[in-house]
């Protein structure tokens, strides 16, 4: 009796440490694979491929890369991490070398870390877009309108009172006042209003200031205030 226990626990630690690890999560790990946008071919470094939200079915033993294309945007990359599944310990504390041998053997002794892989594609796309300053046209300055300056066509004013003075004799002129303005200055010489330019009673007005007129006659010029 007790030789057929001590068979059938022999029987039974050999089976169970014959791989733990094999029996309990196989060659092969489903990894899901989602991105934003969805429609994306995911190709992984062994060659397979699905198409986003899908599932790649991967050995567990090979270092993996997916690599992600999706029109009109980056392309974007992914190294799996492989880490060691944990019921290897479990071999190590029942199986012995046998069971360690076994999952190494078959590639079970390892797992992928990424159960789910997302592939943002619109953030990679910000990134990738420069980033420049948007560019703000200045508004135009309406160019000032200047009124244009009007003309005054020179006159012939005064007529000279008969012996008031000679043809080499400077007029009596009397200024009674002025209105005085940079574009457009008048004066009031006696009865008459005058601008630049104007002849009156032989003498012709040359400047208008804000406080006197200058008259020129006959090569003569000279300056005559306001009359008070």
């Amino acid at each position: 009796m007790k030789k057929t226990l001590l068979v059938l626990f022999v029987a039974f630690v050999s089976a169970y440490g014959s791989g733990c690890a094999t029996i309990a999560t196989g060659k092969y790990q489903d990894i899901v694979v989602t991105s934003d946008p969805s429609g994306a071919e995911v190709t992984s470094s062994t060659g397979r491929r699905t198409i986003t939200p899908g599932t790649l079915t991967l050995r567990r033993s090979e270092p993996c890369v997916l690599v992600a294309r999706l029109e009109g945007h980056p392309e974007l990359q992914r190294h799996l991490t492989r880490t060691t599944e944990g019921w290897v310990w479990g071999n190590i504390l029942l199986g012995g070398v046998v069971g360690v041998v076994v999952d190494v053997a078959s590639g079970s002794h390892k797992k992928i870390k990424e159960n789910e892989v997302f592939f943002d594609f619109e953030k990679a796309q910000r990134a990738a877009e420069p980033q420049h300053t948007p560019y703000r046209p200045r508004p135009k300055e309406e160019p000032v309108q200047q009124e244009p300056t009007q003309r005054i066509e020179p006159r012939i004013l005064g007529t000279p009172e008969p012996g008031a003075h000679s043809s080499q004799q400077r007029p009596r002129l009397v200024v009674k006042g002025i209105v005085y303005s940079e574009r457009n200055p008048s004066a009031l010489v006696g009865k008459d209003i005058v601008h630049e330019g104007d002849t009156i009673s032989g003498a012709q007005v040359v400047k208008i200031r804000s406080d006197s007129v200058e008259f020129s006659f006959n090569g003569t010029t000279w300056r005559q205030s306001v009359s008070r």
